[in-house]
């Protein structure tokens, strides 16, 4: 008899032989004929004979040749069965072939034993009675045998199925068969130990498998040695070889894996670090050279001063200025004449500035109300571009839509590990299989099948695969897997026991067994603006006969320029980012670039009307909150410098521009850039799930509880498009992994990725519903349909009729039947009979017919008007150096620090801990790197600039023109 385990069912079918007791010692004596009992769960059991081989009449013959026909080569028409045991014996051998038929010499070699034991007239050389019994009418039927078989045949025959695959599942069929043992760890003693197992609910009665190493007779007994094939032979002309994914042997030739470069190294070090390395070196000491042996600095250390604004008269007597130098001038000649004209237009109208740009604010507001919010994650993280979401839409617009798995991960806390004693050993067991832990997953299983959401329960949005659309599903119904599953959940079985030499078998051995942030963004970014606007007021002078709104617009023709420049820079970068085909990312970029414009707008208009009102307020000597109060005036107003400038101009700059100081710097800073270049290879690249998740996500904590505790990855489907016709052989083999499939065909193809773990990421093989349907319309109990009007028909209804499907010369239906039966497959639904029935597996799844603070001194460099490059770097450096760090660096310090608590990790990653980053690096290149090297490498004075600046200012103290 044969029985297997069919995940899809629940139902365990075993592969058992139908064998027989020995009684005589005659050679063609038999150990049974017949059938004489039942046993309460419906076994039936067989006599015990001992008695001749009797003659088989021709409804026997026809039965046995089905199955068993090379009993019949030698025209043998005794044995020791009867027609009734014949047709048990197909029948249960039936519930093998639905999974090993797939490859015909396994099921071949599997049923030759069955055969000869079921049958032979020899059955005494190797069969022997252990026990009978006595039915009612004190008849012996047999309970125990033992069955002598040669290891050879058991080895070869374990071989030849070894890798027989269950495409429904992606399984191996010993998955299936092997009891309490996975594929990988089974055997053939083990699996035919598990043949005979008679605590196996579908075996009649025991049966022990006695191995000999060879078929020499021993202790009265020859064993048997049937005939095997290999799984890559054909057993005959009409049952060819197995298929690669069914034997391993029959597969072709894989490629050769993929030459991987080896990295790249010199010496046996990386190379790329050498190289820099190489590079850094070679590059300090030609530096170190050409500062300190074959250069002299215009002035030395000593001679250095800072805040010397005054010109020699030598700089009366530059050389003609060149051309280029004149349209630089001209051209920041146009952009101060305008902007001064601008500010001191709005500096004059403040009160209509502000009226207008509330105005304009709140219209432009009132687009909030047209915000759609998008959470889709598809939505936000997935070009529309990408091939995974145009392979996901597809999917979803071909079949059914993606159910998500609900899972629950319950860990014990704080339990001891159960420690059980048994036959075999002692056997340590983890504490989430304490009896009142179970009980209490039970308990919370049972709750949530339960739950009744304003009238919405499990049973209306559960996954039911063997209901129909149209049919009620019940909670029982439902697609729950757990370990109560092993136990259908009957807290009564914790209580099971019983003894074994001495030991309390629990349920604890029956389970070893089975188991074995934008707006922030936007005001940290456009805020500096406001400082370096406000700070050049502070330190320019009033002129004689100059009003207010002249003078604030005089000064923001000085910076306005700048602040145009840098602002454009900076949305640049953000509309660079909206070249992302990440929604989410391009979003926020498009956001941030059209924020900061609006922002420069209001800049250059409201904040200059309101700046200009704050300095009335102040000469008025009110106060900041309360202006409606005015304090005593002072007798005068001094203009003075804050503590930070003065230590950057009377200590950092003099510090930083000592030759030692600054040739270290430029080391420092070179080491750093080959070092960047030498890591760059070693990034990695890709985005991790867990960081598009908030840190309070439920999602998140899975995710890291899935990690953590399981070992599994997300589901693979495999889309065939385009216009194949299934109906056609030739289509079919291209497809299929079967028997005459293509060694190249597409599931072979995908069944020898899963082969390679070290190529692919695909864990077993894709689940096949071609083969599966080969497979249904081949057994002749699955199919059937109702004589009244033909349509589909459950297999199990016995009133239905089989389906008669026409079939071709490789057993597949023919054209015609291929199309009228799929769709009787795809709702039929698998059980011990019918292993093969797709309802469950397929019904849905086959759908037929950069840093902007350089740019600050490398302005206020070129618009300098100290001579020597060490000077000018200095004065650049001490007139903007606490702009930049003030202005600049600390506010968007701060503006990007409340990012830092942003329950988003992708914020926290990449625009905050990545953002400050580049604040801190900008920040170190402008206020020290970028000084230096303007003081090596920084461009000669703008002659016609200067020139003009002496026409306009005479010997007036000038301030920086271009800051920024």
């Amino acid at each position: 008899m044969i029985v297997l385990p069919s995940t899809s069912t629940g139902v365990t079918f075993l592969i058992v032989g139908v064998l027989f007791s020995l009684i005589g010692v005659s050679k063609q004596d038999c150990i049974w004929y017949g059938v004489c009992n039942k046993d309460a769960i419906g076994h039936k059991q067989y006599c015990s004979y001992n008695g001749t081989a009797k003659a088989m009449n021709d409804e026997g013959l026809q039965l046995l040749a089905e199955r068993c026909s090379f009993l019949l080569e030698s025209e043998q028409k005794n044995f020791c069965c009867d027609v009734e045991q014949v047709k048990i014996l197909n029948e249960q051998v039936k519930l093998a072939a639905n999974i090993l038929d797939r490859c015909p010499a396994c099921m071949t070699n599997l049923v030759r034993h069955i055969c000869e034991f079921s049958c032979s007239p020899l059955q005494s050389e190797f069969a022997k009675v252990v026990e009978t019994k006595k039915n009612k009418d004190d008849v012996p039927y047999i309970t125990s045998i033992d069955l002598h078989i040669t290891e050879e045949y058991i080895n070869k025959t374990y071989k030849s199925c070894s890798q027989v695959s269950v495409p429904q599942t992606g399984q191996l069929a010993f998955d299936l068969m092997c009891g309490a043992y996975p594929a990988s760890r089974c055997s053939p003693t083990k699996w035919f130990t598990y043949m005979g197992d008679k605590q196996n609910p579908y075996v009649p009665f025991q049966i022990t498998y006695v191995q000999h190493p060879t078929n020499s007779t021993k202790d009265g007994f020859t064993p048997a040695n049937p005939k095997t094939t290999p799984c890559n032979k054909a057993v005959n002309s009409e049952l060819p070889a197995c298929s690669c994914t069914d034997c391993e042997l029959s597969c072709p030739i894989a490629p050769d894996d993929p030459v991987i470069p080896p990295s790249f190294k010199i010496g046996g070090f990386d190379a790329f670090t050498v190289i820099m390395t190489v590079v850094f070196s070679v590059g300090t000491i030609i530096f170190l050279m050409g500062s300190f042996l074959f250069t002299k600095d215009s002035i030395n250390d000593e001679e250095f001063q800072v805040g010397n604004d005054g010109v020699t008269d030598d700089s009366m007597y530059k050389p003609e200025p060149r051309y280029f130098e004149k349209l630089g001038a001209r051209t920041e000649f146009f952009l101060e004449n305008i902007f001064t004209r601008w500010g001191t237009f709005f500096a004059s109208y403040p009160w209509m500035t502000l009226l207008g740009g509330i105005v304009i604010v709140v219209a432009f507001g009132y687009g909030i109300t047209f915000v759609q919010i998008t959470t889709d994650p598809v939505k936000l993280w997935a070009s529309p571009t990408s091939k995974s979401r145009i392979e996901r839409e597809y999917f979803d617009s071909k079949f059914e839509p993606f159910f998500r798995i609900e899972q629950i991960i319950i860990k014990a806390v704080d339990l001891p590990y159960i420690n059980h004693n048994t036959s075999n050993g002692p056997i340590k067991f983890g504490p989430i299989f304490k009896k009142d832990f179970l009980a209490n997953v039970l308990d919370l299983q049972e709750s949530i099948k339960n739950l009744d959401a304003n009238g919405t329960s499990l049973n209306h949005i559960c996954y039911a695969p063997l209901k129909d659309d149209d049919s009620t599903v019940q909670a029982s119904d439902c697609v729950v897997q757990s370990i109560w599953g092993y136990f259908q959940d009957d807290k009564e079985r914790l209580e099971d026991s019983e003894e074994d030499n001495g030991y309390n078998v629990t349920y604890l051995d029956e389970l070893y067994q089975c188991m074995k942030v934008i707006p922030f963004l936007v005001l940290a970014v456009g805020v500096d603006n406001i400082f370096i606007l406000v700070q050049t007021y502070q330190r320019d002078q009033r002129r004689t006969d100059e009003t207010i709104e002249q003078q604030v617009g005089r000064v923001l023709g000085r910076v306005g320029p700048s602040m145009l420049l840098t602002s454009v820079s900076e949305c640049c970068c953000f509309f660079l980012g909206g070249l992302s085909d990440m929604p989410a990312v391009k979003a926020f970029a498009l956001y941030a670039g059209v924020a900061l414009l609006i922002d420069f707008m209001l800049q250059i208009t409201c904040f200059v009307g309101l700046f200009t009102l704050d300095i009335k307020r102040k000469e008025e000597n009110r106060l900041d909150i309360c202006c409606f109060i005015k304090c005593k005036k002072s007798d005068s107003v001094h203009n003075t410098e804050g503590l930070l400038y003065k230590f950057i101009s009377g200590a950092f700059v003099p510090l930083l521009m000592k030759k030692v100081v600054r040739a270290f710097v430029m080391i420092i800073f070179f080491a750093w850039f080959c070092a960047s270049i030498a890591l760059v290879p070693k990034i990695d690249i890709g985005l991790d799930q867990e960081l598009a998740m908030p840190e309070d996500s439920f999602v998140l904590h899975y995710i890291k509880s899935l990690n953590e505790h399981l070992s599994i990855g997300p589901p693979v489907y495999f889309v065939l498009k385009g216009d194949i016709n299934y109906s056609n052989t030739s289509s079919q083999n291209l497809v299929c992994s079967g028997r005459y499939c293509n060694d190249d065909s597409a599931l072979t193809q995908l069944y020898l990725a899963s082969r390679r773990p070290n190529l692919t990421y695909i864990a077993r093989p894709a689940s096949s519903w071609i083969d599966d349907y080969f497979d249904w319309t081949v057994s002749p109990s699955c199919c059937k349909y109702h004589p009244n009007n033909g349509s589909f028909c459950p297999h199990e209804d016995t009133s239905c009729l089989s389906c008669n499907i026409t079939k071709n010369q490789l057993k597949r239906p023919d054209v015609h039947d291929f199309g009228k039966y799929l769709p009787f497959f795809l709702k039929d639904n698998p059980d011990d009979s019918c292993v093969k029935a797709g309802h469950a597996a397929y019904s849905g799844g086959v759908r037929y017919n950069f840093d902007k603070k350089s740019l600050n001194v490398d302005a206020s460099f070129a618009l300098s008007k100290e001579q020597s490059q060490v000077n000018r770097a200095a004065d650049s450096l001490s007139k903007m150096g606490s702009s930049i760090f003030s202005g600049i660096t600390l506010t968007k310090f701060a503006g990007i620090l409340v990012l830092a608590f942003a329950k988003s990790q992708i914020f926290q990653v990449f625009y905050f801990r990545m953002y400050l980053g580049i604040v801190v690096i900008g920040a170190t290149h402008g206020l020290i790197f970028l000084p230096v090297l303007l003081s090596y490498i920084g461009a000669p004075q703008n002659n016609a600039r200067l020139e003009s600046h002496h026409q306009e200012n005479g010997e007036q103290e000038t301030s920086l023109s271009g800051v920024r």
